[in-house]
């Protein structure tokens, strides 16, 4: 009988307290006798679980970000998840800040910052980790942020956690530093590049001290002035240039709606988004598990093929791409085990290994010219990016050719 079974019944009455000691002392004996015990007892206790990562002060507290239109992923920043992501940036946003008000003033003593989990790594440079008492809501606030304590700043030659890409930054701030806000801001060299973070976590104690006073405000924006008066007429200008022509239409793209292959096979759902005819959703491969980076269209038949556009990622990433190869040939490329056959395929085109992007626009299409033509039914696009674990996004590959005779 189970020592715990006495212990129930002594509740129960002072006869039964009596019994668990007889009895209890009857097992002593035992032990005495043989020196002991049955095996129930002598069973290690289990391990307790690793302790939950609880205390984060920014878990569902209000969250903002620089870009009015990217507003609504700001909460993926402080929503618990590593599978969601808060983000800002692009052509409309030079700022590039997330911020999170923790609802109160805190001694804040540590701060993790997780980058998105799956690329963008690069896209990561001279980061800056802020504290302090000024509100920072709306891409107005951004100057203040500067009056907010610098409690970290990355190391900009490192645009990535060291150890492992996706790992958090973790900032240990000693002494802790008392702010109701904390800022996660980047300064890229390149403006168009978005900043991805799937998670801010901020730890510390409650403040006791008293409040400081409030900054001054800063002052209102001056109103605009009056309007200067009209220029006299100028002479008038030269006639207009010739307006270019305007892009060729897509009809004839004989990639549309054809079967198309990535290199890593757990990206493979993805791969039909490279021929949908659609710029909003993208294809991609690559990471750890898929050095090969390719993805590949059969065109059902065999062309002389004349023309391809290869588009990228139309939001971020293009650095991603770096000495792109396309090529056009018979070989059929449809799975991992067919990578070493894509160089039986003709080469057609190579990427500037020093210009990773469009140097007009970066999500503009690379436009390759097939001149004399080359008959294939096998397009295939391959990266081969210096960083190993970067991701491969290309949203179309349009091919154009005519029927081979």
């Amino acid at each position: 009988m189970c020592p715990s079974l006495f212990m129930k019944a002594s509740l129960a009455s002072p006869l039964a307290t009596l019994l668990s000691v007889l009895l209890t002392v009857l097992l002593l004996r035992l032990v005495a006798s043989d020196g002991t015990l049955p095996m129930l007892y002598l069973l290690e206790p289990p391990e307790h679980p690793s302790p939950p990562m609880d205390g984060n002060l920014a878990s569902a507290k209000q969250a903002y970000v620089s870009a009015d239109n990217w507003s609504s992923y700001a909460s993926n920043a402080v929503d618990g998840s590593l599978s969601t992501v808060a983000y800002t940036g692009g052509y409309d946003d030079p700022a590039q800040w997330i911020s999170v008000d923790l609802g109160g003033v805190w001694d804040i003593s540590r701060i993790l910052v997780w980058p998105y989990q799956y690329c963008c790594w690069d896209n990561i440079e001279n980061l800056e980790v802020r504290v302090g008492m000024r509100s920072i809501s709306s891409v107005d606030d951004t100057p203040a942020i500067q009056d907010n304590q610098l409690v970290w700043k990355q190391n900009g030659s490192t645009p990535s956690n060291p150890d492992t890409p996706s790992d958090p930054f973790v900032i240990y701030v000693q002494p802790p530093v008392k702010g109701r806000w904390v800022t996660v801001q980047n300064f890229r060299t390149d403006q168009y590049v978005f900043i991805y973070i799937a998670e801010i976590q901020v730890y510390g104690t409650p403040d006791t001290s008293p409040l400081p006073p409030s900054p001054p405000p800063r002052p209102p924006r001056p109103s605009p002035s009056p309007p200067m008066p009209s220029p006299p007429p100028s002479p008038p200008n030269a006639p207009p240039p010739v307006p270019r022509p305007p892009r060729s239409p897509t009809d004839g793209n004989l990639a549309t709606g054809k079967q198309a292959y990535v290199s890593g096979e757990e990206w493979s759902s993805y791969a039909s988004y490279a021929v949908d005819g659609s710029l909003s959703s993208n294809a991609l491969t690559g990471g750890y598990n898929d050095p090969a980076q390719w993805i590949s269209v059969d065109l059902g038949g065999v062309w002389d093929i004349s023309r391809i556009l290869v588009w990228p990622y139309q939001y971020c990433c293009w650095e991603n791409n770096a000495n792109v190869e396309v090529r056009v040939g018979m070989w059929s490329i449809s799975s991992a085990d067919d990578t070493p056959a894509i160089q039986d395929n003709q080469l057609v085109w190579k990427q500037n290994g020093s210009t990773p992007s469009n140097p007009d626009a970066p999500s503009d299409p690379f436009v390759i010219y097939v001149q004399p033509p080359v008959k294939g039914r096998w397009v295939t696009v391959q990266n081969f990016p210096i960083d190993q674990y970067l991701y491969f996004f290309v949203t179309e590959i349009e091919v154009y050719g005519t029927p081979s005779k």
